[in-house]
């Protein structure tokens, strides 16, 4: 960015300042106030990845998405995260075949690929573990189990593997003490078939406690077998919120079908049940709950902690998701985004070039 260079803080205060103002007078110039790894597709469909910037453009002006550094890749990405040393970790939607390493701003003959071993699929999701290694989910091809998969950060070389204990593993988060949770999706596919769904009578969502060393500690279905456990959320008080997608046959069933599930590290149970069809996209805690990214129904859904609905904030295919502040947030839309803040909300304008993608991360 060119003229002056903003500390983490200084963004922070200057968002919550520009929030507190309706006509964000005061602001002067093009500050940055958030940069987000993240994907998406451009106008002509061509998939990328790379840094957006949330900016506003002067004293008047909107706040506006921004790209920043962008690379095309081959097929949609799914989940997009910074490691240690600055670069871009990228992997592909499931089932993938592809895993990325590449640093903002150098060419794209730099950038590092992974293409997926041939009895092997990625799963969308992949983790820093460490400073020195990654963990991405994946699948067998052959009969469709789950792995947990380290891989060299720089590399992307496989080291080692453990089983997920279920099948469509998909996100994956770190426990204190160094263990995993793993939401294993439960949706049986096969791997000539792509996306399309097996038997879903068949279904076995579960969510996995595994130890540092990759062994089993404990495993956690809900009772209604048709809700996928999706993506994973720890908040700073220890319970984990699960988004989940519901897989009902019957659209009613779907529509009326709980978003969140909570998991204390004893019992997961199914948060409230409201009409919000049954799609859950990002999960992010908050110091009062946990926000979801209601993508079908087209608003961010704030949940407390004991998984009851507390507020809609309508955003069209709602589903990224990024903290800002102590207790403000972003969320990404299909064309636009909206930040929100303890003094107020503003939306952020997006691009007819571009349509945002599931996840996003600070970067």
């Amino acid at each position: 960015m060119n003229g002056a260079r903003f500390t983490r803080r200084a963004c922070i205060h200057a968002a919550a300042a520009m929030l507190a103002r309706p006509s964000w007078a005061g602001v002067v110039g093009a500050l940055r106030v958030a940069a987000l790894a993240s994907a998406w597709d451009d106008a002509e469909g061509r998939h990328h990845v790379g840094v957006l910037e949330v900016v506003q453009g002067g004293p008047s002006q909107p706040l506006r998405l921004r790209v920043c550094h962008q690379l095309q890749v081959p097929t949609r990405a799914h989940a997009v995260v910074p490691a240690a040393d600055g670069a871009l970790v990228a992997v592909a939607r499931r089932p993938g075949a592809w895993l990325l390493r590449w640093r903002p701003g150098s060419p794209a003959s730099a950038a590092r690929w992974r293409w997926s071993e041939a009895d092997r699929s990625f799963n969308g999701h992949v983790v820093p573990h460490g400073t020195r290694a990654l963990l991405s989910t994946e699948s067998d091809a052959a009969d469709g189990a789950g792995l947990l998969v380290r891989r060299d950060a720089r590399t992307l070389a496989m080291l080692e593997e453990w089983p997920t204990g279920g099948i469509d593993p998909h996100a994956v988060l770190a426990l204190p003490g160094g263990g995993w949770l793993v939401a294993n999706g439960g949706v049986p596919t096969l791997p000539e078939s792509g996306r399309v769904k097996g038997d879903l009578s068949a279904m076995d969502s579960s969510v996995v406690h595994l130890n540092a060393q990759g062994r089993q500690r404990g495993s956690w279905r809900l009772a209604d077998k048709r809700l996928s456990l999706r993506h994973l959320a720890r908040h700073a008080g220890g319970l984990v919120g699960l988004a989940l997608q519901a897989e009902h046959d019957d659209p009613d069933e779907r529509r009326r079908a709980p978003l969140i599930a909570l998991w204390d590290g004893q019992r997961l149970r199914p948060g409230e049940a409201a009409v919000l069809d049954g799609y859950a996209g990002d999960i992010l805690a908050r110091p009062s709950g946990f926000l979801v990214g209601a993508t079908r129904a087209s608003c961010v859904a704030r949940f407390d902690l004991q998984g009851q609905l507390v507020a809609r904030h309508p955003l069209a295919q709602a589903c990224a998701l990024a903290p800002l502040g102590v207790d403000g947030w972003l969320a990404g839309g299909s064309a636009e985004g909206l930040m929100v803040a303890e003094m107020g909300a503003a939306r952020v304008a997006g691009s007819q070039r571009l349509r945002l993608d599931n996840h996003w991360h600070r970067s």
